[in-house]
């Protein structure tokens, strides 16, 4: 197993899950979407364990519609050889986000691609949540962040190490919308956990949760849902 690794994270918002960042809409979007030459990204930011300070390249596009994350310590180990804090990493991004006024958004779920290598008895989890800075209450959910989550369970194919693809999707009553207007912070936190470990005088199982480079990219793909606002 790998004690280091090159993690690139490219974080996808179409309705066509594409990589990276694709804030524009496509080509068979009704009235309730904006222009997609009138959305971009301000600014973007991210800190946290598995993102500190000069850990992460960000690239924004020079039209400000695509950022690419580039991570190098966005990654989890679990066993013997490495600290408790090595299974248990984070990352909050947040950006800053202009659209037209009159219209919101919302996640409606996301789709995380990886690679694992886990021994039998070890669960890696992936969880990330979606607010909006200073935002109110969702007017239907009543919520102010929505949450997306799924895991894998060590063993099988995944023993020796693989890629896998897992989606969750965020219920309608649990959806987070944007703000009505023409600019906005969403703040975007991730976490990565290793759980478990053997016994029965074999020690404690071993487990990593990362991408290991350009091959095994992580890639977090997140779909939206554009509409008019309703006063």
């Amino acid at each position: 197993m790998r004690a280091t690794s090159i993690f690139s994270a490219l974080l996808s918002v179409t309705t066509t899950l594409t990589s990276p960042i694709d804030l524009s809409t496509n080509a068979d979007a009704d009235a309730s979407s904006p222009p997609s030459n009138e959305i971009t990204i301000n600014s973007a930011s991210t800190s946290g364990s598995g993102c500190p300070r000069h850990s992460v390249a960000i690239t924004i596009s020079p039209e400000r519609t695509a950022i690419t994350l580039g991570f190098d310590e966005f990654q989890t180990y679990l066993g013997r050889r490495f600290a408790d804090s090595d299974r248990d990493k984070n990352c909050q991004i947040r950006l800053n986000l202009f659209y037209p006024g009159g219209y919101t958004f919302a996640v409606l779920d996301a789709t995380y691609h990886g690679y694992a290598q886990l021994d039998p008895g070890v669960t890696g989890s992936l969880s990330t949540s979606y607010s909006f800075a200073g935002g109110r209450p969702d007017r239907r959910s009543g919520r102010t962040e929505s949450t997306t989550q799924t895991s894998i369970s060590g063993g099988g194919g995944y023993e020796a190490g693989g890629v896998y693809t897992k989606t969750d999707a965020i219920p309608v009553n649990s959806r987070v919308r944007a703000p009505c207007g023409k600019n906005a912070t969403m703040v975007i936190r991730t976490r990565i956990n290793l759980e478990g470990g053997g016994g029965g005088g074999e020690g404690e199982g071993e487990g990593m949760l990362t991408g290991d480079d350009a091959t095994f990219a992580l890639t977090q793909q997140m779909r939206i849902e554009w509409e008019t606002c309703v006063e």
